[in-house]
């Protein structure tokens, strides 16, 4: 029974550092950002979202779609969702570019979104605005963000899920100096693609991790990971986990019966 206190009282430490409801809706637009532009727009209006704009390349391999609501403006990117993505993926050299070294293949599809993307974001309401998106799409969002920061663009927040490592520890320090905003990575700790490379200083954000069992934790320590795989880095897991920890959360808050609490 101690354990069990123990253990909710860190899923209570958590939801005060991270906004839950907020992570939510990321994890969900970052699902919709897999969906064809010609699909996005309706399933948009109909979650309540205003003001689709729909950016792509190579034939809607590389997307980023824009949404806001009466509170933020939204810049999800799509992720690696076909095999050609990981042309992308896999062109891991890294440049030297004012903001460190940085992932090649990143770094030419967000430099080349940037004016359109800028533009997109000047036609809404002047919100605060919440970058995410779900593995390749999550290296996006940081990079993107940290370009738009720099010219003005006031980052309210960063959602992050399966996110692989951007650049190196230049790149790791100029987002922290240069984006002062919550960023909320969420690994799981048995996800080959977004725990490879986290040993290293070039760490981006705050971890949220998800353990063998599901349950989200703060911290960079990785602990009961049977071993990676690349099962556990599909989107479905990190929303399932996400929703799940979140009903968690809303049960202790309003003070519910532990029985119904899952695991």
């Amino acid at each position: 029974m101690e354990k069990v206190s123990r253990r909710h009282e860190k899923l209570r430490l958590v939801g005060k550092r991270v906004d839950l409801d907020l992570a939510v809706r990321c994890v969900e637009l970052s699902k919709l950002a897999y969906r064809p532009r010609s699909l996005g727009e309706g399933m948009a209006q109909r979650a309540g979202y205003q003001g689709y704009v729909g950016l792509s390349r190579r034939q809607e391999r590389d997307f980023v779609m824009l949404v806001h609501d009466d509170a933020y403006r939204y810049v999800a990117f799509r992720g690696t969702d076909q095999r050609l993505d990981w042309v992308t993926n896999l062109n891991v050299l890294r440049m030297r570019t004012p903001y460190g070294r940085v992932h090649r293949g990143y770094y030419q599809v967000c430099r080349d979104f940037l004016p359109e993307l800028k533009n997109g974001l000047e036609s809404m309401p002047d919100l605060p605005t919440v970058y995410t998106g779900h593995s390749m799409g999550g290296a996006l969002a940081v990079l993107t963000a940290l370009m738009l920061a720099e010219q003005g663009v006031r980052v309210h927040s960063l959602y992050t899920f399966g996110q692989p490592q951007v650049g190196d520890r230049a790149f790791s320090n100029t987002v922290e100096t240069n984006i002062v905003a919550p960023f909320h990575r969420f690994v799981h700790g048995a996800d080959a693609i977004a725990v490879w490379g986290m040993g290293q200083r070039a760490l981006l954000g705050q971890v949220c991790y998800f353990d063998v069992r599901g349950r989200l934790q703060f911290g960079h320590k990785l602990s009961g990971v049977p071993g990676l795989t690349l099962r556990l880095h599909r989107l479905q897991h990190y929303r399932y986990y996400l929703r799940l920890n979140r009903l968690k959360l809303r049960a202790l808050e309003t003070d519910q019966d532990e029985t119904i609490i899952p695991p």
